[in-house]
Parts: structure tokens; sequence; C-alpha cells
């Protein structure tokens, strides 16, 4: 099997434990360059820099490495992983993050938006989360991105497609396997906190606790990696809802479409 060129990226930051550990593991399926934010850009989602310079330099690694560590996004590290810094990509890996990236997250973590650019690329990618915000073992969740991997190169993904791992928190053997999950839902309650700075100015704090959806389908990602389970969702580009345009299409009032 051929020797991958590998974008690795994240939004944790260039210096994140978690980026040396998908490091490790990705350097037995081929060469792999870093390219990662300067600084933590959680929750950036899948925004680029348009209105400033973008800066990269590169700088040691504690595992003896380089990286490329970039002022912008992590959907700016693909961008310009893919079409400066490297000649030649077959994967773009965004992980692993510490907190999971599941449900309604999706739409705001930097993680899956680098590997949503990534796809748009047109190169396989996966983004790969670990469900803890604290953990400092990367044993388990480095295990799953080799089987991930493994599963790419094997099979695929269709052009417009990614993976969305997510990985409990557990010693591996405690771990039940991989399910194939539908993305659950997920929201927040009290997501503002009103606070008070030391000269007595008001400021507010975005933070809320998790709520997951009783209703989920039991092969929701929630609801596998709750049960012990590692998530991999397959997620599209595609964002219109096909059964709602159906019911749209059938509607019949007499102004729709009527042209003035």
């Amino acid at each position: 099997m051929k020797r991958l060129k590998i974008l690795l990226t994240n939004d944790d930051g260039v210096l994140a434990d978690g980026i040396l550990a998908a490091k490790t593991v990705l350097t037995e399926f081929g060469d792999v360059t870093v390219v990662a934010p300067s600084r933590p850009r959680s929750g950036c989602g899948h925004s680029i820099t348009l209105h400033k310079a973008l800066r990269a330099e590169v700088i040691p690694l504690p595992d003896g490495g380089t990286a490329y560590s970039c002022s912008g996004t992590p959907s700016d590290c693909v961008v310009l992983g893919v079409s400066h810094i490297m000649d030649e990509c077959d994967l773009v890996v965004s992980g692993i993050n510490k907190g999971s990236n599941m449900g309604e997250d999706l739409t705001y973590s930097g993680t899956v938006g680098a590997a949503m650019e990534g796809t748009i690329c047109s190169i396989p990618s996966i983004a790969i989360s670990l469900d803890s915000f604290t953990a400092n073992d990367f044993s388990a969740v480095a295990y799953y991105l080799r089987e991930v991997v493994k599963l790419v190169m094997e099979n695929g993904l269709p052009h417009d497609s990614f993976y969305n791992v997510n990985v409990p928190f557990l010693p591996l053997l405690e771990i039940k396997g991989i399910k194939f999950t539908a993305q659950g839902t997920r929201r927040y309650e009290e997501r503002v906190e009103k606070r008070v700075d030391p000269a007595g100015r008001d400021y507010y704090w975005i933070c809320g606790n998790v709520i997951l959806n009783g209703n989920d389908d039991k092969e929701s990602d929630n609801e596998a990696v709750q049960d012990n389970y590692v998530s991999i969702t397959p997620i599209s580009l595609k964002l219109t809802d096909f059964e709602f345009l159906e019911k749209l299409k059938s509607l019949k009032h007499s102004d729709l479409g009527k042209k003035y």
C-alpha cells in the first residue's frame, strides 16, 4: 500500500498534546506535514481569514520534528497546507481534539471545519475528537485513529463527505468497538453568564451545560459514545433538507412563485 502524504491540523493549537499523539500514529502511514493554528481556535467553525494577512512560521515540536504555526483558523491551515506548503496531499486529519464534537457542535467546531475544508479540496478527510477536556492519555483514541485511517485507505470516501469520529475517554479494553452513527442533537442551557470585572464593568461569558435530546435515535453519535462505543459519522457537505424540499414542491398556494 502506498505511503500517504498527510496534512495534520487541529483547533487546539499547534503545540497541543493531541496533535502530537495523532502525528505518531499517522507516521505509520506516510509523511506527515503539520499545519496548525498558533493558538487555540476552538469554536471558530469553518471560518477562513479574508481581510488580513495570513502568516505561517516553522517551529520545533517536542518530538523533534517541525510544524507550520499559522496565524489563522484550522480551515486556513488546510487551504495553506494544500495550496502552498505541500506538493501533494492524500489525506487530511484534524485532531486529536480535546472534547467531543457531536450533534450541533459540528456547526461550531474548528476541528470539524478543517475536515470540511479538506473535503472541499477533494481530499479524504477525518475529524477526530476525544470525549474529555482534561485527558492526557491518548492511547485509546490513537488506536482508533489508526483503524479509521485504514478504513479510508481500504474503502475511500465519497467526494463530498468526511468522517467525524468521537472516542469515549476510557481505557482501550473498556471501549466496546465502533458504531457507524448519525448526527444527534446536542444543545446547551444557560449559555451566557453576566459577570463584573474588577473595575465594576459588565462583561459576558459564553458557556452552558450540555442538553442531550432524549428522543435521539439509538444510532446517534451521542448515544454511541454514552454507551462506550466509538462513533463514526459520515458528514456530507450537502446541507439541503431533501425531505422538506419535497414537501415544499407540493405546496399549492396560489401566490407561490407569483410574479409581480
